[in-house]
């Protein structure tokens, strides 16, 4: 059974919300319209009972194929909310994978630093060494 929102969108114009309260209501211009002109109350031509926006909307099987229409309508819409929430709880795994791997990355990168830097001093320290020992080995020692 469809139901009406018991609000009307804030982002509608003033028509919009005459048209809303009326349906809430139940106050038509095809339902009540009699009670201004002084008619017998209408009948629904099909049914043959009163005319009211409850059976408009609910009741009449005669307005089936509008009601199958928007039961499609339902349908689709639910199916994309259920999409919908998928892409969003794999967009929350994707974030939590890259904060993770991020983590990962910045810790290697800081030991791939701190490792070349290690090498930069020993390579610095080997040669200064070896133009050490290499001085030590061609200097000419004299005997007194």
């Amino acid at each position: 059974m469809p139901v009406l929102a018991p609000t009307v969108p804030s982002s509608s114009n003033r028509r919009e919300q005459v048209i809303w309260a009326r349906l809430r209501l139940g106050h038509t211009h095809l339902t009540h319209r009699h009670l201004l002109f002084g008619e017998p109350p209408p009948y629904c031509k099909k049914c043959n009972v009163s005319l009211s926006v409850k059976h408009i909307l609910c009741d009449c099987p005669h307005s089936n194929h509008l009601r199958s229409h928007q039961n499609k309508l339902e349908e689709m819409i639910k199916e994309l909310s259920t999409s919908l929430t998928s892409v969003k709880h794999e967009q929350e795994y994707m974030a939590v994978r890259d904060r993770i791997h991020r983590g990962i990355n910045e810790s290697t990168n800081s030991r791939v630093v701190m490792w070349a830097f290690f090498e930069a001093v020993v390579l610095v320290t080997m040669t200064l060494g070896q133009v050490y020992y290499l001085k030590r080995f061609f200097e000419v020692r004299r005997v007194v």
